[in-house]
């Protein structure tokens, strides 16, 4: 990859934006996500121009499908003008289109883009190959998160009745999916489950590190696995610690931790080669290795003293999850790393100021701030309005109820 090139190409771009049509726009986002390129101030420039009325107006299901894809890969914001264009456009979208712009919900959604996007999926339903099913599939299980209650089943119902004959023609990046999804849905489907884990068994010898890191998350989400297909995904880890990225790293720890897996010569086998890839992982990251390792209750004071000056530099990039996840991580093992503490509490205040946080996060957040004797402000007004008096407030340590002179 030429940077040099890359750049030049970009300042160039940024002279003639102006000019830019919809389809101009949706076809360079789509090549810096597959170029891997991150320029928010450039990415950020080119949403301004898509959503300038002429421009906008002129958008067809392709060029929002292939717009929406390079922003979720890029992590970009989409401007609420280009959501509700996506809304308009979604019934004159082709089964590709319809994959691609179900992928990006949880950046396009607004008030009835659920609805629209599960009616345009019925729609297209003759027309799914079987990549296209697993897709769908996997974000009809993200629309409880964008939009809680307002999933059909009837939808779900609809694609998960094509599974018993597409799963043999599925690879196995949509049989991970599939069985993802699955688990995610809560849906028990074992004829579906034991057969996607049929084709994948004899490839799990071939998959390379990123494959080996969905398949564990895949069934991880799974209520029960089979023993041999979990031993054989395992084996896998183990032979491929060291080709893992850090994303990778952090996907498998966290669904080892879920399936309460506690290898500690396997995790050590990670954090072997976490510290070459560490300088670049998200905020999100770094937040799911702090909770992997306290989940799993595996004690690595130095995987967490390379942490601490991460998260405190980029503190200001977590939201509610990733402050609760993180202040889990370094409450669990009592560290003493006053620095990282502040850092969290102060993004939780702003958070909480904002009403970011959910009930869940909350709880998370006060009750690992309990267990190091740290009572917040913050925290407490959020508790009082938020939890004291409501069936969640069980859900609260006792340590976290004495804090806070709550009833015990």
């Amino acid at each position: 990859f030429d940077s040099e090139l890359w750049s030049r190409l970009v300042k160039r771009a940024v002279v003639i934006s102006h000019s830019f049509t919809a389809k101009d726009v949706a076809r360079i986002v789509s090549s810096m996500s597959a170029a891997r390129e991150v320029d928010q101030a450039f990415t950020r420039r080119l949403m301004r121009r898509f959503s300038d009325t002429e421009v906008l107006a002129a958008a067809n299901p392709h060029d929002m499908a292939s717009l929406a894809h390079g922003a979720t890969k890029l992590g970009a914001d989409i401007p609420r003008d280009v959501k509700l264009r996506a809304l308009e456009v979604l019934p004159k979208a082709d089964a590709h289109q319809v994959c691609l712009i179900a992928g990006a919900s949880t950046l396009l959604h607004v008030d009835g883009f659920v609805g629209s996007l599960e009616a345009q999926i019925e729609r297209v339903i003759p027309d799914l190959q079987p990549m296209q099913i697993a897709v769908l599939l996997h974000a009809c299980a993200s629309f409880g998160e964008v939009s809680p209650g307002s999933r059909s089943p009837r939808t779900v119902q609809m694609l998960v009745d094509l599974l018993p004959e597409k799963v043999h023609e599925m690879d196995s990046h949509s049989l991970c999916l599939v069985l993802s999804s699955l688990g995610r849905l809560g849906l028990v489907q074992k004829d579906v489950q034991d057969l996607a884990m049929g084709e994948l068994l004899p490839q799990l010898i071939t998959m390379d590190g990123h494959s080996v890191a969905m398949c564990i998350n895949a069934i991880s989400r799974l209520p029960a696995v089979r023993p041999d297909f979990l031993e054989s995904a395992l084996h896998a880890v183990r032979s491929k610690a060291r080709m893992l990225d850090g994303p990778s790293i952090c996907i498998v720890a966290n669904s080892l931790a879920r399936m309460e897996i506690r290898d500690v010569d396997l995790f050590h086998s990670l954090y072997d080669v976490l510290p070459r890839t560490m300088g670049r992982l998200s905020a999100k990251q770094l937040a799911m290795l702090a909770h992997a390792w306290a989940k799993a209750h595996i004690h690595n004071e130095d995987l967490y003293s390379i942490l601490a000056p991460l998260i405190v530099r980029n503190v200001e990039q977590f939201g509610p999850r990733e402050v609760a996840m993180a202040t889990y991580g370094f409450a669990h093992f009592r560290l003493g790393i006053p620095e990282v503490f502040n850092a969290l509490r102060a993004r939780a205040a702003v958070l909480l100021d904002d009403h970011q946080f959910s009930l869940q996060d909350l709880l998370m957040f006060s009750n690992a701030l309990a267990k190091v004797h740290l009572r917040d402000g913050a925290v407490a007004d959020a508790l009082e309005k938020e939890v004291l008096g409501t069936p969640a407030q069980q859900h609260l340590s006792s340590r976290t109820k004495s804090l806070y002179g709550l009833a015990v």
